[in-house]
């Protein structure tokens, strides 16, 4: 944890949440900058680096070309050519449905990219799951989960940090992505961002289960939210 600032301004986030568990955040953004950057890349060479979309395009000007295994989850990006910054620098890159269609288009657009920068896209689509871009080969189709929806607060960031602890682990990107989208489902069934994580044995037995298997929500199923938009 040596990288993590500690002499920062305290930001702060407002959290909007409607009945059935969807949710809206309007945030306060940090002071990370440039040089930070760098410092946590240098600490993390040989191993992972994860930034957010907000860090782009000024980002990849510090990153050292590829010594760093970075993922980006491109929420906060808001430009084309940021989110190209981010594809050049990252082996990995998670970002939402809508996301995705504005900044750099369909399926066959995404899949080019992919291919021309060398990275793994994850786009996430809610109800409807995800799907994964590899650099090479044939998009995979990654199903969600039936589970009752408490909150869905905090369930792109569970889905966007399964995926980077299943990457560390060694789990090839289709199988990291799957463990994701459960654990993102999981995440839905009890209210709180935190308080909902579930333990990775929980995945992994939905996993072992095919994704069926009961939850801990209240009657009444619906596909959950795993959107890291």
């Amino acid at each position: 944890m040596s990288p993590t600032r500690r002499n920062a301004q305290l930001t702060t986030a407002l959290v909007l949440l409607t009945p059935d568990g969807e949710r809206s955040i309007i945030s306060q953004d940090d002071d990370l900058d440039g040089a930070d950057i760098a410092e946590a890349a240098r600490r993390a060479a040989g191993g992972w680096l994860y930034l957010d979309g907000y860090r782009f395009p000024e980002a990849a000007s510090v990153l050292p070309d590829r010594a760093t295994r970075v993922v980006v989850d491109l929420d906060g990006c808001e430009t084309r050519a940021a989110a190209l910054a981010a594809l050049t620098a990252a082996e990995h890159v998670v970002l939402g449905r809508s996301q995705a269609t504005a900044l750099l288009g369909d399926d066959d657009a995404c899949a080019q990219l992919a291919r021309r920068h060398g990275v793994h896209l994850v786009v996430t689509d809610g109800g409807r799951g995800a799907l994964l871009i590899p650099p090479q080969g044939q998009p995979e189709s990654i199903p969600p989960i039936e589970v009752s929806v408490v909150d869905s607060t905090g369930a792109g960031d569970c889905f966007v940090g399964a995926y980077c602890t299943e990457l560390a682990r060694g789990t090839p990107p289709a199988r990291a992505a799957r463990f994701a989208a459960v654990a993102a489902g999981l995440s839905c069934t009890r209210a709180g961002a935190r308080a909902g994580l579930p333990h990775r044995a929980a995945v992994q037995s939905r996993l072992d289960t095919g994704g069926s298997g009961p939850d801990s929500g209240s009657p009444g199923k619906e596909r959950t939210p795993c959107d890291a938009s």
